[in-house]
């Protein structure tokens, strides 16, 4: 297998978890022994960025594989395997060789895959373009803008591979899908026929470097006796130069910097223009009412502040007067008391008509009159 280097950084888990342990049982190929895991035999290529990741016919030898958070990678596995599973992948393009068993694609966006299983499952992905050749239908569990097309790849050791997969080879090309993702409209739709890949001639062009030790791509070098056993277990594909002699392998750099399959989404003003119109509108008028009610509250708080003070200035004022009224009726009943003193008790009746309010009418008036008459004539003089 052939890895070539690119820009590497760790990339965040998703939240959800991966839909196949892989510590589940996996062929190790057909006719195998016992049953042995995915993470002892398996193929894994994981935490990638701009890189092309390519696996030959003879590298996998019927085993597993697993790619999880790349990002921008173009990643070509062009041999038969007994199961795969795919999470955490953006922006890039899959092609996966024929696999014996079920290949899982989980928590993906915006990438094409291309693929020939016996069964595809995809979960929890948006905005893929799948180009399938299946024996089961295509299962979609909550998924959205997937769409699905007929298998378009081809390179030399495909039939071998789909019949060692126990694929028949003149099966109908187009897959069919059943749809379990909840919602009122379909999350896929039919894709017109691709123009057909041949991955053989971009892993050719690709340098041959040393892979890192968690690609597993480069066997360790064999013992003198078992080299020819290796020689016959992994064979090297060679390009038929009678299709194409004229071709040349184009350089490593232009498969790398090729650009990204899917389309970017539009945005929501360029999906729906009138609504971003109107809600540019109604946000102007929300902001107008915001000012018009500012200046209103101040208004209403300055005309408060004012309508307090004048309440306040009156009931100052209403304050004094009564306290300078009482101060002078307290002064005339002093007077009054005083010049009654300074007469002697000659006349007590003056004394109770000072002590009454005459001036009240009402009721009392026969009360009234009487103590006026005696004030004015005495008893004492009545009876003489």
């Amino acid at each position: 297998g052939v890895a070539q280097e690119g820009t590497r950084r760790p990339l965040p888990a998703r939240p959800r978890a991966f839909p196949r342990s892989f510590s589940t049982p996996i062929p190790a190929g057909a006719g195998a022994g016992p049953l042995r895991t995915m993470a002892e035999v398996g193929m894994s290529f994981e935490d990638r960025v701009g890189e092309t990741l390519v696996k030959q016919s003879g590298d996998l030898e019927g085993r597993g594989f697993s790619l999880k958070n790349l990002e921008r990678c173009t990643v070509i596995i062009m041999d038969s395997s007994a199961e795969g599973a795919c999470e955490g992948v953006t922006d890039s393009r899959i092609l996966v060789g024929p696999c014996s068993g079920l290949v899982s694609v989980a928590n993906c966006d915006n990438c094409v895959v291309s693929v020939v299983c016996q069964e595809l499952k995809l979960s929890g992905c948006r905005s893929l373009k799948v180009y399938a050749r299946t024996s089961k239908p295509i299962t979609l569990e909550q998924c959205e803008d997937i769409g699905v097309g007929a298998f378009n790849v081809d390179y030399a050791d495909l039939q071998a591979q789909m019949e060692k997969a126990g694929m028949d080879a003149d099966a109908p090309v187009e897959a069919s899908v059943q749809d379990l993702s909840e919602g009122e409209q379909p999350s896929w739709r039919a894709l017109e026929p691709a123009e057909t890949w041949l991955p053989l001639e971009e892993s050719m062009a690709i340098p041959m470097e040393a892979a890192d030790d968690d690609d597993q791509a480069v066997p360790p070098a064999a013992p003198a006796e078992t080299a020819e056993l290796e020689l016959e277990t992994v064979p090297v594909p060679l390009a038929e130069p009678e299709l194409e002699p004229e071709l040349e392998p184009e350089p490593a750099s232009d498969i790398a910097a090729l650009p990204s399959p899917v389309e970017p989404e539009p945005t929501d003003a360029e999906l729906y223009p009138e609504y971003a119109k109107w809600l540019e509108e109604w946000e102007a008028s929300l902001e107008a009412k915001r000012a018009q009610q500012e200046e209103v509250s101040l208004k209403n708080r300055k005309l408060g502040a004012e309508a307090m003070d004048k309440f306040f200035d009156e009931r100052t004022d209403a304050k004094a007067r009564r306290q300078s009224a009482n101060r002078q009726a307290q002064e005339e009943k002093l007077r009054l008391i005083n010049s009654r003193l300074e007469r002697g008790d000659d006349q007590p009746w003056d004394a109770v008509a000072d002590l009454v309010d005459l001036k009240v009418e009402g009721g009392t008036e026969r009360q009234r009159k009487l103590i006026i008459q005696l004030k004015n004539m005495p008893l004492e003089r009545t009876r003489s």
